[in-house]
């Protein structure tokens, strides 16, 4: 029987909280090996990669707090996908999450020979899904145009609602999920109009 362990846990579970902290945000679907995409009542995952993985889901904050305290499941049998295989994690199983989660974070492993005939999980790897339909997850610069804020990202520059007080800094870094608005007109006139469902600094 193949005993799947992981390699080093302490050190691997630290690096996946804190070296992954700030890696490239993905799209849903947007990572080259794993397809992640927010479902009906969960997160869809599938492999995609030419292996085996183990995963784990976490709400963005815990998971930027929570350091060394979470890694793959016990079971790592439970948490298994082989090549082509897809499942969706309920939202009752994203370590940390709460109804006004907006953002989690799907880690994930590969499983690797360990070289005494079992296997171990290495690689690990984070992508980021937006989880408030509609929403989506910005990197953007504050500036000040016309009287009036904004958000600035490389494409697009946003007129956010109520922006709070304490973000209205001119060239400030920050990360923002945002929802379009329809129904609401203002004369600032710099963009697209966005309700702010959370931001920070970067």
């Amino acid at each position: 029987m193949r005993v799947l362990k992981p390699r080093h846990p302490v050190a691997l579970l630290i690096l996946g909280a804190a070296a992954l902290i700030g890696c490239s945000d993905q799209a849903p679907g947007a990572n080259e090996v794993i397809a992640v995409a927010r479902a009906e009542g969960g997160i869809e995952l599938q492999n995609s990669t030419d292996g085996p993985i183990v995963y784990t889901a976490l709400e963005r904050r815990y998971f930027e707090t929570a350091l060394a305290l979470w890694g793959p499941c016990a079971d790592l049998t439970t948490c298994r996908l082989d090549p082509g295989e897809h499942t969706v994690i309920p939202y009752s199983a994203i370590a940390g999450y709460t109804p006004s989660a907006t953002e989690a974070v799907v880690a994930w492993w590969r499983i690797v020979p360990d070289g005494q005939g079992g296997e171990q999980v290495a690689d690990p790897q984070t992508v980021f899904v937006v989880l408030v339909p509609g929403a989506s997850a910005i990197d953007a610069s504050v500036e000040l145009g016309r009287e009036c804020w904004a958000l600035k990202t490389d494409s697009v520059t946003y007129e956010p609602l109520g922006l709070p007080s304490d973000f209205r800094v001119q060239g400030l870094s920050v990360r923002a999920v945002v929802v379009p608005t329809v129904d609401v007109a203002t004369y600032c006139g710099v963009g697209p109009i966005v309700r702010l469902l959370s931001i920070e600094r970067r």
